[in-house]
């Protein structure tokens, strides 16, 4: 099978399932695209730190950050309380909020998309400065974990002056021994504190850094993406109606042309039909080569009856056999004693005397006759028939079958010629192609 011959059963053979598949999926998004409310965008721009990141994936870690922070319901709430917004929820609004970094500095904006454009405005502004506020210590958890140490810190240099003085009073070695040990351990912890105290300044000094930048003063509507979502809905709807219409002709093959037919059944092609239109102009189904080339294959296949079958209605089969008849049925040979063309006689002297000098240098050739054994065992008429007008008339008859067939005939249809000609033994002339299609109740 060729790919162009491929390409009509699935395509062409296809082409409404196609259509309907593609055109479905672009209305159903276009419908969706229209009956969605447009909305509106505003973003704040924040500082989360004043030094830049080291490398990307500081930068990484910083954008985690302010999302985490930004994005949280906590954040949210408050937000929503500050600004009084109705109607909206935090899991609602979270989806919504957006963090960009820029390039890989700690600059971010932060932005908020609502149908209403001052409901962005709002929140966008209030969730970047709670942010803010976050990431400065104020709205967090390191205040009070920085009492707790220096609260532990104070404790732990009591217990350890506790323990010395013990110590310097204690003669006994073992107890000596004891009190050093706990001194020890306590010295240990006051180490582990302050080094969490340091490392918890640093960090909030280092946090302490994160400011606005600027705060939204109006929202834009948010770009439309329906024509991508257009373009990207029909070409799944392609792809999937292309699926579709390879397995449909795997579980119900069919042949693409009167050719492949043909070469299916071993036959030569006689030519094309015409169509509705040109058998409307021409007063004829069909065409003159047609006629010229089922006239030779009868002469060759020595055939007193033509029989014409295939998948068309049987009108039709019968429109054509009557239009066949014409040029089949009087085909008489040559007989071999036929008389001579008379001469024609008067006129003057000087014309015989012409005519006979013209006689004089003139060869007579005989008329071009086939053998006389091919021209007696020709048949004088031709019988032209469709199936439907078929009956007891075939006994004695040479039968010659002509296979009228539509562009993309069910496989079937080849498997039922084989029977056909197996069974009747009869001669299959050659292949009619069909231009107008048969649909799927009437094959």
């Amino acid at each position: 099978m060729e790919l162009n011959e491929a390409l009509r059963r699935i395509v062409i053979g296809n082409w409404m399932l196609i259509v309907a598949l593609v055109v479905l999926p672009v209305l159903v998004v276009a419908g969706l695209h229209l009956s969605t409310v447009p909305t509106y965008s505003a973003a704040a721009r924040v500082q989360a730190s004043s030094s830049p990141p080291g490398s990307d994936t500081e930068a990484d870690a910083v954008l985690s950050r302010v999302d985490g922070i930004a994005t949280s319901s906590t954040v949210i709430d408050q937000a929503l309380a500050k600004t009084k917004t109705t109607g909206r929820t935090a899991d609602q609004i979270a989806p919504e909020v957006g963090v960009v970094r820029l390039g890989s500095s700690a600059v971010f904006d932060i932005s908020v998309t609502d149908r209403d454009p001052k409901v962005a405005v709002a929140l966008s502004g209030t969730i970047a400065r709670q942010t803010v506020a976050f990431l400065n210590g104020t709205g967090g958890f390191q205040p009070n974990s920085l009492d707790q140490l220096n609260t532990q810190q104070t404790t732990l240099r009591a217990q350890r002056t506790q323990l010395a003085a013990n110590l310097a009073l204690t003669k006994d070695p073992v107890q000596v021994a004891n009190l050093s040990a706990e001194l020890a351990s306590v010295d240990q912890e006051l180490s582990n504190v302050v080094s969490s105290i340091q490392n918890l300044q640093s960090q909030t000094l280092s946090n302490s850094s994160a400011a606005m930048i600027s705060t939204p003063t109006s929202a834009a509507k948010v770009a439309s993406t329906m024509f991508t979502d257009l373009g990207l809905a029909g070409l799944a709807g392609l792809i999937v109606a292309l699926l579709i219409a390879s397995i449909l002709e795997v579980l119900r093959p069919r042949v693409a042309d009167a050719r492949a037919f043909a070469r299916e059944l071993d036959a030569p092609v006689l030519g094309r039909l015409t169509s509705r239109k040109e058998a409307e102009q021409a007063q004829a189904i069909a065409r003159p080569e047609v006629r010229v080339a089922l006239g030779r294959a009868v002469d060759r296949h020595l055939v007193t009856m033509v029989v014409l079958t295939g998948p068309p209605a049987a009108g039709r089969l019968t429109a054509l056999a009557a239009d066949l008849r014409t040029g089949l049925t009087a085909r008489f040979t040559v007989p071999a004693d036929a008389p001579a063309v008379p001469q024609p006689s008067g006129g003057n002297g000087q014309l015989s005397t012409l005519a006979g000098d013209l006689e004089a240098r003139t060869v007579t050739l005989a008329p071009l006759r086939e053998p006389q054994t091919q021209a007696q065992a020709r048949p004088a008429t031709v019988h032209v028939l469709a199936m439907s007008e078929l009956d007891d008339g075939t006994r004695g008859q040479r039968v010659g079958l002509v296979a009228v067939v539509p562009d993309l005939t069910p496989y079937a249809e080849v498997r039922r010629f084989n029977d056909l000609l197996a069974t009747t033994g009869w001669t299959l002339i050659g292949v009619l192609g069909d231009p107008i299609r048969v649909g799927r109740r009437s094959q």
